[in-house]
C-alpha cells in the first residue's frame, strides 16, 4: 500500500506487536460443541488455550505498544514497520530464516504446545 499512496503524501506505518500482556485467553469465545469433551476438537481447543495463556501472562506490556505508536505518529520521518516485543523481533527473524512451509510447521507446533515457545 505504501507504494501506491506515497505519491499523495500519505505515509503507511505498520505497528506489529508480538504477544501483549492482556486477558485475551480468558475472553476466548468457544464454540459449544468444541467445548464438549466428546468433540474431536475439545482436546485441541484446550491444548491451544493452555499453551497461549502463559504467553499472554508473560507478554509485552500494553504501554510499550502505546509508546511505539506515539513514537511512530509523532516522527517527522517514520519507519514503515515497527516491531514491538522481543517475540515479534525473534519471530520476524525466524520467518526470514526458513521457507514458508517450515515456518507454518514451527508456528503450529508452538501454538499447539508440542514445541518450544519461540525458540
Amino acid at each position: 500500500m505504501q507504494y501506491e499512496v506515497d505519491q499523495f503524501g500519505i505515509k503507511v506505518i505498520l505497528v506489529e506487536p508480538g504477544i501483549i500482556k492482556t486477558n485475551f485467553p480468558d475472553n476466548i469465545l468457544k464454540a459449544t460443541r468444541a467445548s464438549d469433551p466428546a468433540s474431536p476438537y475439545s482436546e485441541l481447543l484446550q491444548r491451544r488455550i493452555n499453551r497461549v495463556k502463559p504467553m499472554f501472562e508473560n507478554g509485552t506490556a500494553p504501554e510499550e505498544v502505546a509508546k511505539v505508536i506515539l513514537k511512530a505518529i509523532t516522527s517527522i520521518t517514520p519507519e514503515l514497520r515497527y516491531l514491538v516485543g522481543s517475540d515479534a523481533n525473534s519471530l520476524t527473524e525466524k520467518r526470514k530464516s526458513m521457507p514458508e512451509r517450515k515456518f507454518l510447521e514451527f508456528m503450529s507446533q508452538n501454538i499447539l504446545g508440542s514445541g518450544n515457545q519461540f525458540q
